[in-house]
């Protein structure tokens, strides 16, 4: 006699197809942890088991072999109470037929057995966030495992190092903020590296490009680091992800020495992202200012294209802020104006040395005029 009931799922099978899942939702594009609340801290299972093929006859996708497939666990899925609402509601279960969801199923479970097969080390997260004219600044965290591999992050969300600030009006009060902020989580880190408790960090950051040179300053170059490039066309879960297609072009660097006059004042253009032309950077020069340039030959947002074109950029800078001091002395003053990306910041930062390089000034161009907002090796 064909039973009317549905059977309970027993716990062995529960297990199954937690751990097949890696406690995550198996639903598409979602995958968010089902046992852990990043919110409160606290491990609390909430995820649900859903049935592909449905429970009865009259359920969802059921059909004639319904009943036999209840506590089958090839037959049921972990997904947040959301996406379970989403596949079994009313219309919305004609857009998601037993094949769609067996294939979601079926990739979300190759996805985990690659991820725990392939060999990978552990890495620290840092993240760094500071609304830039009045935008708020969001780093999607599916972005950073995505950009990370073949590593992964030694710990939760919740437990990654972070600089996120909420707003910021450009006054010189909020620099400097700003900056103490950083100090702060620098001096936590340092005592970890000291301590050989993170061996490699993983560096993420969008904020305005003073503070991001900044930031890559006081980190700068002593630990093994990988910085990520934010690639706004990318979509938010591969933001941080490099174009692999690309991963073999090398863009040309162009280093010029516009103007030579021996004196102790340096304007040091890089214009990578967008042109530096003389109108830029005219009202806080005069005619005694030596003049050099780090730029390619069609400065664009989208130029860099891979971590070839960082790494080159790296040489390319660290070559030249020597040849200024060859030329200028130790004893100058470098006044730094910028039009780079992100990534190219926070390098810049972590290149320039604390015990070798002339003072430096980072300006940040506020009401169309070039402002000097941070120092660097200040005399």
């Amino acid at each position: 006699m064909a039973k009317n009931k549905r059977d309970t799922i027993p716990d062995r099978i529960r297990n199954k197809v937690w751990i097949e899942a890696a406690g995550r939702c198996e639903f598409r594009g979602c995958s968010v942890h089902l046992w852990y609340n990043n919110i409160t801290g606290r491990v609390t299972p909430f995820g649900e088991l859903a049935h592909v093929i449905g429970a009865s006859r009259k359920g969802p996708r059921g059909n004639w072999n319904s009943l036999q497939l209840q506590t089958e666990p090839n037959n049921l899925m972990l997904l947040c109470k959301k996406c379970h609402k989403e596949i079994d509601y009313g219309n919305n279960i004609a857009e998601y037929p037993d094949t769609v969801l067996f294939e979601m199923k079926k990739e979300h479970e190759e996805r985990i057995n690659f991820l725990l097969d392939t060999p990978r080390d552990k890495t620290s997260v840092l993240k760094f966030s500071c609304p830039i004219k009045n935008n708020p600044i969001v780093i999607n965290n599916e972005s950073i495992y995505n950009a990370v591999l073949p590593k992964y992050p030694e710990s939760l969300p919740a437990y990654w190092h972070s600089i996120k600030i909420d707003s910021f009006d450009y006054s010189d009060a909020h620099w400097q903020y700003v900056m103490s902020i950083i100090d702060k989580e620098y001096e936590k880190i340092d005592k970890k590296i000291q301590n050989a408790e993170i061996n490699n960090l993983s560096v993420f950051g969008i904020a305005p490009i003073p503070l991001l040179i900044y930031f890559g300053f006081k980190f700068n170059d002593k630990l093994p680091s990988d910085i990520y490039h934010s690639r706004a066309n990318n979509l938010p879960e591969k933001r941080f992800n490099w174009n692999d297609s690309e991963k073999n072009k090398n863009t040309q660097y162009t280093v010029e020495t516009i103007r030579n006059t021996k004196s102790k004042n340096v304007l040091l253009l890089l214009a990578l992202s967008d042109y530096l032309e003389q109108d830029k950077y005219q009202n806080i020069i005069d005619k005694d200012f030596n003049i050099y340039k780090l730029s390619i030959k069609s400065p664009n947002p989208k130029y860099l294209k891979s971590k070839l074109d960082l790494n080159s950029f790296k040489y390319n800078f660290r070559d030249l802020l020597n040849t200024i001091q060859k030329d200028c002395g130790k004893d100058c003053i470098i006044h730094l104006l910028t039009a780079i990306p992100a990534c190219i910041a926070i390098e810049t930062g972590r290149i320039i040395m604390s015990t070798k390089d002339p003072q430096i000034l980072l300006y940040e161009y506020l009401n169309g005029n070039p402002k000097n907002v941070i120092k660097i090796n200040e005399i």
